[in-house]
């Protein structure tokens, strides 16, 4: 089957959700952990960019820093980017939804080692990598 990375990421977190006898919903599952994924954790690095060149090249008012770093500003955010994600990405899988046997071939432990992998590596790299790359920029090179 030739689909993107992000329908194939879907097509396995949806197998691994099906594969749950817990889950009643493996497809909001799915679709939530791409939302996730794709919007979520990129917003958050670049995010924290933000917050941490500002503690070296102030943008804002000490006092809008402060708030801007707050659950205040995070529920907000998180809810127009499930919005955003839910828009963007449910017409795109709910062909999957609809007939759930595609993703079976999704459905292996090469897939789920995948999947995994790929998930550490988003999180690695948008939690860590980013903020520590742009620690760096603000307060040793520049």
């Amino acid at each position: 089957m030739d689909v993107g990375i992000l329908t194939r990421y879907f097509l396995r977190r949806y197998a691994l959700a099906r594969r749950d006898p817990g889950n009643v919903i493996p497809y909001f599952t799915a679709l939530l952990e791409v939302i996730v994924v794709a919007l979520g954790l990129p917003s958050a690095a670049v995010y924290s960019v933000f917050l941490i060149t500002s503690l070296r090249w102030p943008l804002l008012s000490r006092g809008q820093l402060d708030q801007m770093a707050t659950l205040d500003v995070w529920i907000p955010v998180s809810l127009v980017l499930l919005a955003i994600g839910t828009l963007l990405f449910w017409r795109k899988f709910s062909k999957y939804r609809l007939d759930p046997t595609i993703c079976a071939e999704f459905d292996t432990d090469r897939d789920r080692k995948i999947i995994f992998w790929q998930r550490t590596a988003c999180i690695a790299i948008c939690g860590g990598v980013i903020p520590l790359f742009a620690l760096v920029v603000t307060f040793l090179i520049f």
